[in-house]
């Protein structure tokens, strides 16, 4: 298994304006998992975990993508690698796949997290 507590700060990714089971569950089950991988060590930064409650109750549109972009761009900067969690519409989602761009761009490692097991394997 892959270990990422290796890493200074590890970019979480996961679906969400898009997630089926809306905005609200994607942000609970992510913070659910950014939660569990902190416990085992893990540095994590994950937009939707750190952003939604932002979004929520600052009052900041959830889809005002160049706004959230310009803090996102930041964040990807100074993370070590991405690991992608594969909740349902993960494969579908562009801001995913924006976010494994700009890593693959920049040369950092991928992984992709099994969301039930918290299995990390390389992309």
């Amino acid at each position: 298994m892959i270990e990422l507590q290796k890493f200074n700060l590890v970019y979480l990714a996961s679906p969400y304006t898009q997630y089926e089971l809306g905005l609200s569950q994607a942000f609970r089950d992510i913070a659910k998992i950014a939660g569990a991988l902190i416990a085992r060590g893990v540095s994590v930064y994950s937009p939707i975990a750190h952003c939604h409650p932002i979004a929520v109750y600052g009052g900041v549109h959830p889809a005002a993508h160049e706004l959230w972009m310009k803090i996102y761009m930041k964040m990807m900067a100074a993370c070590d690698a991405l690991c992608i969690a594969r909740l349902p519409g993960w494969d579908k989602s562009a801001g995913v796949a924006m976010e494994a761009l700009e890593f693959f761009s920049e040369k950092k490692p991928i992984y992709h997290l099994e969301p039930k097991t918290l299995e990390v394997v390389a992309a």
